[in-house]
C-alpha cells in the first residue's frame, strides 16, 4: 500500500525533521513539458517545464471529487473536502460556501497529473512538496480563488490534518513561511485573539479564559521559558504588555505553572501579501483550502532587544463576514 505523502509531509515539517521523499514514491528523473491556453478568450499559450512524481491514488481521488463537487454544486461534499467555514463571524450559519458557490459555475475540469517541486522554510530548509494540477473551466466565479476561464490550478498535498492544502491558480506564488518568527508571531496572535489591536491590552482580557490564552500565545517563538519570570518577559516579547497577574491560570499537577500544556497545534489557512520587520500583511482564509478570504490584517512590528519581533499593532481590513477557519492537530 502506498503511503499518503501529505500527511508525511506535514508531520515532518510540523516536528522540524529533515523532509526526504519516500522511496515508494519516487521522483521522475525526467521533466514533463506542458502546452495550454491559459484564458478562454485567447489563444495565448504558457509553457512550463515540470517535474512528475506519482502520489498516492487517494489524494488523486480527494482531488477529482472536490472538482466534481464543485461542477455538481454539491456544496455538503465541498464541506466534507475543504473543511470551509460553516458559521460566519456574526454567528449566522450561512457558510462561506454558499456565499460563492451559488454565482461559481464550472463548465469542464481534467487532472493532468501529479508533480514535484523544491520549496524551502526556515524550519527544515529545503525539502520537495508535491500538488496535483488540474485544468478547470469557469463560465462564472464570485469572489474566489477562481477565473472565468479556462486556467491551471496547482492543488497542494500538504494539508497536515486536513485531506489536502491550498488551490493556487498556476503562476503564482506560494511561499512556505512555516519557521518564520515574524510570520508565526503575526498567525498565532490571530489564531489565539483575532482582533484588532494598538497597546489596548483590555481587548486581550474579556474572554472566558484569557490568562490561559495568554499563557499559550507566551510560547510562540520562546523555547526556553523556565520560571514566571519568562513567561512574562515572553509576553512583553510578543505584545509589549508587561504587567500580568498569572494567579488565575488553570493549575495542573502534572506541569509547572509557566509551562503550556500541550493542547494540539493550531494554525489558520492565509497568504502573506507584504513582508517586512516592520510590517506584515496577510489574508486569511474561510476555509482550508484558500478558496475564499476571511478578512486581510495588516501588522506592524517592532525588534526586541533578544532579536524576536514584536506586534506594536494589528488591523482587520477587507473583511468579508466570515470567520477564518482553524486547523488543527
Amino acid at each position: 500500500m502506498k503511503k499518503i505523502i501529505p500527511l508525511i509531509l506535514s508531520l515532518f515539517i510540523l516536528s522540524g525533521c529533515t523532509v526526504t521523499p519516500d522511496t515508494n514514491t519516487p521522483i521522475a528523473e525526467t521533466t514533463e513539458t506542458i502546452t495550454v491556453t491559459t484564458t478562454a478568450t485567447s489563444e495565448i499559450e504558457e509553457t512550463i517545464t515540470r517535474m512528475p512524481s506519482e502520489v498516492d491514488e487517494f489524494s488523486i481521488k480527494c482531488v477529482d471529487e472536490f472538482f466534481s463537487a464543485l461542477k455538481s454544486k454539491d456544496k455538503e461534499k465541498i464541506y466534507e473536502l475543504s473543511e470551509a467555514t460553516k458559521g460566519s463571524s456574526t454567528g449566522y450559519y450561512e457558510g462561506s460556501v454558499e456565499y460563492w458557490l451559488d454565482k461559481t459555475t464550472l463548465s469542464s475540469y481534467k487532472i493532468l497529473g501529479s508533480y514535484a517541486e523544491t520549496s524551502e522554510n526556515k524550519q527544515v530548509g529545503f525539502y520537495t512538496r508535491y500538488y496535483v494540477l488540474v485544468e478547470a473551466d469557469f463560465s462564472e466565479t464570485f469572489q474566489c480563488v477562481f477565473k472565468e476561464g479556462k486556467n491551471l490550478y496547482r492543488v497542494y498535498l500538504d494539508g497536515g490534518a486536513v485531506l489536502f492544502g491550498r488551490i493556487v491558480p498556476d503562476g503564482e506564488e506560494y511561499k512556505d513561511y512555516n519557521g518564520d518568527a515574524i510570520v508565526n508571531l503575526c498567525t498565532k496572535y490571530d489564531v489565539y485573539y483575532g482582533r484588532d489591536f494598538s497597546g489596548d491590552y483590555s481587548v486581550l482580557f474579556d474572554r472566558k479564559t484569557p490568562l490561559v490564552t495568554l499563557k499559550e500565545f507566551a510560547w510562540v517563538n520562546h523555547d526556553d521559558i523556565s520560571s514566571m519570570e519568562d513567561l512574562t518577559k515572553a509576553v512583553e516579547d510578543n505584545i509589549g504588555l508587561s504587567d500580568v497577574e498569572w494567579d488565575a491560570t488553570i493549575q495542573s499537577k502534572y506541569y509547572k505553572d509557566y509551562e503550556r500544556i500541550p493542547r494540539g497545534g493550531k494554525w489558520h489557512t492565509y497568504k502573506v501579501e507584504e513582508y517586512s520587520k516592520e510590517k506584515c500583511v496577510i489574508t486569511y482564509y474561510a476555509d482550508t483550502m484558500g478558496i475564499m478570504k476571511a478578512y486581510t490584517v495588516e501588522y506592524h512590528l517592532s525588534e526586541n532587544e533578544n532579536k524576536t519581533p514584536r506586534i506594536v499593532s494589528a488591523k482587520k481590513t477587507g473583511t468579508t463576514g466570515f470567520s477564518a477557519t482553524v486547523n488543527s492537530i
